[in-house]
């Protein structure tokens, strides 16, 4: 019930934000169509990741120890390290080649 409170809070945020960019920086367009920059498409995506992290979840659903030690690890990694952590990798599940793990090739780490 915390993790979906928190979502519905954080999807609003997510929402307003787009809204305000919809109406102060974006170009006129169609109603119900935004068009974004390349910077903010995946704005939602990474809100999400975050939510989902189990350094941000709420204390009830993470240990106190293994929370304290995510925190602490997250605050000493550099910027890609905690792309990595935080962000989903996604992978091309339409090709048929397969990596050295028997995975798809990434497409973004």
């Amino acid at each position: 019930a915390v993790v979906s409170t928190q979502s519905c809070h954080y999807g609003r945020g997510v929402s307003n934000s787009l809204a305000c960019y919809r109406q102060n920086c974006a170009a006129p367009s169609q109603p119900g169509q935004l068009i974004l920059p390349e910077t903010l498409k995946l704005l939602p995506l990474y809100s999400h990741c975050l939510l989902r992290s189990p350094a941000l979840l709420p204390s009830m659903e993470v240990g106190f120890d293994e929370k304290s030690n995510l925190l602490q690890r997250l605050s000493m990694m550099s910027v890609q390290e905690s792309e990595l952590f935080l962000y989903p990798r996604l992978y091309n599940l339409n090709t048929s080649t397969l990596g050295n793990e028997g995975m798809p090739p990434i497409v973004r780490s």
